[in-house]
């Protein structure tokens, strides 16, 4: 996988498994609760959203019909909410603001996804996704280009010093063999701000980036499997595992591919 970053700019890492729905979670959580409970993830809550369904022909406003839908996601965490399962009808995840290396990752991810596997008994992936986002603060009075190569700092990059950026945003869609992905950069003068689908699963950010008040940059890198039309992944450890390392492996390389060298020698 490459090159070991000992001081790697990571602050949040999230890995997904989207699944043929199970509509009876709700009785199976308590059991599911109970193991991860015993296994260090003593933590729960929930958090309900509330979101509109249409169906009929968008064409015809009077075919229309808008059906209100409430979401509950079931948060299960360690004692300080650094490290989360997000479970849904539909869903599994874990994520991390403690990310410390791929490996230890893998084995809490695969931990949980054994206990879930054997209480909810999904049939079928729909989707896989594996996520990660980097926070580059330069050091003071060396420039964000030092660390984020220029393609994706725009104005800011290009305008003396005369000129204070407020935000600059690029994003890339890619796809390599059966698998995608899409890359976000944020360049803020600002605090640092979550995407807001994550602002209900993160409590708080580590302190270090709660204190950030500067120019800086978020490298938000996801890389997803949907099987094609007519395709079946069935939800196995191993498949998942396998597909999972396969798309770390091409989120590793557009993170590669937006910092600069001088980045990766400060991080090694």
């Amino acid at each position: 996988m490459g090159t070991r970053l000992s001081q790697p700019p990571v602050f949040l890492v999230l890995c997904q498994v989207r699944h043929s729905p199970v509509l009876k979670l709700d009785s199976l959580l308590p059991e599911f609760q109970d193991r991860m409970r015993k296994k260090g993830f003593p933590g729960y809550r929930a958090n309900k959203q509330v979101g509109f369904e249409i169906t009929g022909d968008l064409g015809k406003q009077e075919d229309m019909k808008i059906t209100q839908q409430e979401v509950t996601t079931h948060l299960l965490t360690n004692s300080d909410e650094s490290e989360v399962f997000v479970v849904a009808s539909d869903s599994f995840a874990f994520q991390t603001t403690v990310y410390g290396d791929f490996e230890r990752f893998s084995e809490l991810f695969v931990m949980g996804l054994s206990e879930y596997q054997d209480v909810v008994s999904p049939a079928l992936v729909t989707r896989m996704g594996v996520r990660f986002l980097d926070l580059v603060v330069p050091p003071t009075d060396v420039p964000m280009s030092n660390y984020v190569r220029c393609e994706y700092l725009g104005l800011h990059h290009i305008l003396d010093e005369r000129w204070t950026g407020q935000y600059q945003f690029v994003e890339s869609s890619l796809n390599r063999g059966d698998q995608s992905l899409k890359s976000r950069v944020f360049l803020r003068n600002s605090t640092v701000q979550l995407p807001p689908d994550l602002a209900g699963s993160v409590r708080a950010l580590p302190p270090h980036l709660a204190e950030v008040n500067a120019v800086h940059a978020v490298l938000d890198t996801d890389a997803s499997y949907t099987p094609p039309t007519g395709i079946s992944m069935s939800f196995e450890l191993n498949v998942i595992t396998e597909r999972m390392t396969s798309l770390k492996m091409d989120a590793s390389e557009v993170f590669k591919a937006i910092v600069t060298p001088e980045a990766l020698k400060a991080w090694e």
